[in-house]
């Protein structure tokens, strides 16, 4: 945070550009990021060999799977794949 307790994002472009838009927006960032890290059950952060990193949250009792990275390993991790009309493909 800035002098002017303003939430000054740094590291990842994609993270970065998207708390950035929150920012604009006059969402709360440094509320969403207290928020998840005390959500947070697991982490494998970013591999350059497998191009992807992972995150485990608990959200209304509920543990959410986040997978984040390189569309062409991305897919490879999806059991259903949809069309863009919300067909399965």
């Amino acid at each position: 945070m800035n002098e002017n307790a303003f939430y000054i994002p740094v590291g990842n472009g994609t993270d970065v550009s998207l708390l950035k838009w929150l920012q604009r927006a006059e969402i709360p960032v440094h509320t969403l990021i207290k928020n998840k890290e005390t959500q947070l059950r697991a982490n494998f952060p970013f591999s350059s060999d497998e191009k992807y990193s992972i995150a485990a949250m608990e959200i209304d009792g509920k543990v959410r799977v986040y997978l984040k990275g390189a569309p062409e390993e991305v897919l490879k991790k999806c059991a259903q794949k949809f069309h863009a009309n919300g067909e399965q493909v």
